[in-house]
This record gives C-alpha cells, structure tokens and sequence, in this order.
C-alpha cells in the first residue's frame, strides 16, 4: 500500500519515550508490504520536528535500502501542502493519507485516515500487521456492518482499477463503487443459458444505479480457476468466507479477512488471462 503521512504521524511514531500509540505507528513504518512517499522538503521538515533522530534517519535508510519509498519534488515548504501534493499526485495507485488530529487536513474534505479515530482501526491494524480478521460479532447491527465496507472501499478512486472474483454475481455493497473501474470476474454454470442471463444483469437499470457504466464483467466455465469471493483493490485484499448477500447480524459464524499483501494481489490478478470478456 502506498503511505503519505501527516507530521503529527510522524512526531507520534518516532518519539523518545515510546507507547502503545507510538509504537503502533512506528510499525507502520516497519511493515514491509507499505511503500511510504515522501519529498526532499518533507524529510527537512520532519528532521527539524521528531524527537527519535536516530531512528527515524534508520528506518529512512532501511525504506530506501529496501525499495519501499517513493519521492517527488515539493512546490511547498508546509507539511500539511506537501501531504497533499504528494496525495494528488499518487492517489491513482492506489493511495492512503494517514493523519493525526489534524484539523487542517481534515477540513479540506481529503479521504484521509485518522489514526486516532476508532472507526480506521481495521485500516491502522492492517497496515502495521498486514493482515486483520473480522467477524460478525465485531458488529452491533446490519448498519454497522454497511460502515465498514464503506470504510474500507472508499481507499479506492475512479480510476483505480479494482478486481472482484466471484461465482456468483453479487451487487450487495458495490455501491461504494459506483462509477469507478469495476473489473467482475464470476463462474457461468451453464454454457447455453447462463451467457445471456450474466449478460443481461450486468447491463441491466439496477446494475447502472449501483456500480455505474464502467464496470467489466468476465466469466470462466472452469470451477477450479474461481473459487474464492475477493474483492482487490491495489495490494488490499477483501476475502469474505460466505456470500455477500449473507453478511449480516443474522448469520453468526462469517467472518472477513483484509489483507495487504502486493505478492497475493498480483498472484490473483494473473488469474484475469483465464476469463472471457462478457461485454
């Protein structure tokens, strides 16, 4: 995933006297499937402002020895500027914008991430760990449930690229990506029938209202090349173990499985080359 993150994320990430939150964010920084991006000004400027020097010009060094840091030239010398020219800049790759209590940034109406916030700590878990598993019993009510999905979706914009696997053509949740580059990948079960069926729900009123008019739709008679629900978005991976349409407060024993992982993501979308484009 790639990261830009605010000042505050930094000065709480490399202070002398560390604790929990601190530690949480400095391993942020340690997780090897991030990629941070960063300018010559901004490195300047979180010098002058972080209280762990030493570390911080370590772990510099490691994300450039490791290839894990992108860099642009800043037109700004203002922290909350560069964050958010780097942010226009690369936000087509998809990218995160970490914050921390910071108001500025927050008023500008960017899809920033707060790390403080409670709502992002499945985001914050998987991007200092990788991997986060959630359950129903993670959540009070169906509404909660729809929270979470456009929480996590809305990492994406319209012209990034997202890949969905799935046997069965299920809209439930897509929502949150309507309009954008829908890439649905899904199993036909019958190969005299069921071609004009998936043809005519992909491009039917309901379908437009939900996901939009530049979804793609491909499909495999081939029950081992898809098997899995998966919904991609850059590295991030959103692997339910139960039917979209069953992911509700009723059903007790689904759970969900987000992951940041660039080696996985790149594996599945290798399968792409096995479907058939349907329109």
């Amino acid at each position: 995933m790639n990261i830009i993150s605010d000042l505050n994320t930094f000065k709480s990430a490399f202070k002398l006297k560390v604790n929990k939150d601190s530690h949480e964010d400095l391993a942020i920084f340690l997780q090897e499937n991030n990629t941070h991006i960063i300018s010559r000004e901004y490195v300047d400027i979180i010098e002058k402002e972080v209280e762990n020097t030493d570390l911080w010009e370590t772990i510099l060094k490691e994300l450039m020895d490791e290839g894990r840091l992108k860099s642009l030239k800043s037109t700004s010398n203002n922290a909350n500027e560069i964050c958010v020219e780097m942010y226009n800049t690369f936000k087509q790759s998809p990218c995160v914008l970490l914050t921390k209590d910071n108001k500025s940034i927050d008023s500008m109406g960017y899809n920033n991430i707060d790390l403080k916030k409670e709502e992002n700590k499945v985001i914050k878990k998987v991007l200092k760990d990788s991997t986060c598993i959630v359950t129903v019993h993670d959540f009070d009510n169906d509404e909660k449930i729809k929270d979470f999905f456009k929480k996590i979706f809305s990492l994406q914009t319209l012209n990034t690229d997202i890949f969905i696997f799935n046997r069965e053509f299920d809209l439930r949740f897509l929502n949150h990506f309507k309009d954008a580059k829908v890439h649905y990948y899904t199993l036909l079960k019958n190969k005299h029938y069921d071609q004009s069926d998936l043809k005519s729900d992909s491009k039917n009123k309901r379908t437009y209202e939900i996901i939009g008019g530049r979804m793609r739709c491909y499909y495999t008679f081939n029950r081992k090349i898809i098997h899995e629900r998966k919904v991609i978005i850059g590295n991030l991976i959103i692997s339910p173990d139960n039917a979209f349409i069953n992911l509700n407060i009723n059903d007790p024993t689904w759970q969900i499985t987000i992951s940041n992982n660039p080696r996985i993501s790149s594996k599945w979308k290798e399968k792409c080359n096995s479907f058939l484009r349907l329109n």
